[in-house]
């Protein structure tokens, strides 16, 4: 025997039709979910990686990623030619940068942009190549 509106519920002896559950709400924006907020950092450690999670790839990069995985080798070779003499720089302007903490006792804010802008130049080149981005790196130093 199903509930009717005059009688309580049979599976909740408790509830009485005043006490009965409400509708379902109304369905809520159906836009797509942008992934989980970005956890802050948990370390005290001054360097930290962060990489959105993608919420949709290309199925065509992918599908040719898998048996010829060197298509996107292939297309860094301009990337990876001028990071090489980039990174020459960055190493030469780092073992620098030591130098100038010794004689002044703090870092030179120029070197130190630069370095960073090669290090984060290279981790978008490994994000590509690795597919964790459909996106093509810039040629760039600058987030």
């Amino acid at each position: 025997m199903s509930p009717t509106q005059n009688q309580p519920l049979q599976s909740d002896p408790m509830v009485t039709p005043q006490q009965a559950p409400a509708a379902s709400p109304p369905p809520q924006d159906t836009a797509p979910n942008p992934g989980p907020a970005p956890e802050q950092p948990t370390s005290e450690y001054p360097v930290q990686l962060e990489i959105s999670y993608p919420n949709k790839q290309s199925r065509i990069m992918a599908f040719f990623s898998l048996p010829f995985f060197l298509i996107r080798l292939v297309l860094l070779i301009p990337q990876l030619i001028v990071i090489y003499f980039v990174g020459i720089a960055a190493f030469v302007a780092a073992w620098l940068n030591m130098w100038v903490i010794l004689f002044t006792g703090h870092s030179s804010k120029s070197l130190h942009t630069f370095v960073v802008g090669m290090l984060r130049w290279n981790t978008r080149e490994s994000a590509y190549l690795y597919g964790l981005t459909d996106k093509y790196p810039p040629f760039r130093l600058k987030p």
